[in-house]
């Protein structure tokens, strides 16, 4: 069992759900330090990549099995690659965790804007979710 630290969609519990095809269990709000998130450009996702003095924030999810990494691979795609990367949690302590970074050739694809949470909770989810529900 390993840890996966989100920070875009996956913080969603009905979306991470649906990606594994189970419920993923509690998560912890956590920090990853030296990484900015930003607006994929045409998309209503985010990506991170490093940036030094930069921070971004998210949700550590525990004790994910192997086989979820498998399907959690499948829906992040060729613009991310799996990094470990250690993650600041709100209590202090720090923990190596697996999340999804920019790959590099897709760098010209992100924007300088931040992703809007709220706004995609509030504007953009159910329809996310209904073409989630019909690939999956």
């Amino acid at each position: 069992m390993d840890r996966l630290f989100t920070y875009g969609t996956l913080m969603i519990p009905e979306v991470i759900d649906t990606v594994l095809g189970r419920p993923a269990g509690c998560a912890s709000h956590a920090e990853l330090p030296d990484y900015a998130c930003f607006r994929v450009r045409n998309c209503q996702f985010p990506a991170i990549l490093a940036a030094s003095g930069h921070a971004t924030h998210g949700r550590l999810y525990q004790d994910i099995a192997p086989t979820a990494f498998q399907r959690l691979d499948l829906y992040e795609g060729a613009l991310y690659q799996r990094c470990r990367v250690c993650v600041r949690l709100d209590d202090g302590r720090s923990l190596d965790a697996w999340t999804y970074v920019l790959h590099g050739r897709y760098r010209a694809q992100l924007t300088r804007e931040s992703w809007d949470y709220e706004y995609f909770v509030s504007r953009q989810l159910e329809g996310f979710l209904k073409r989630l529900r019909g690939s999956a």
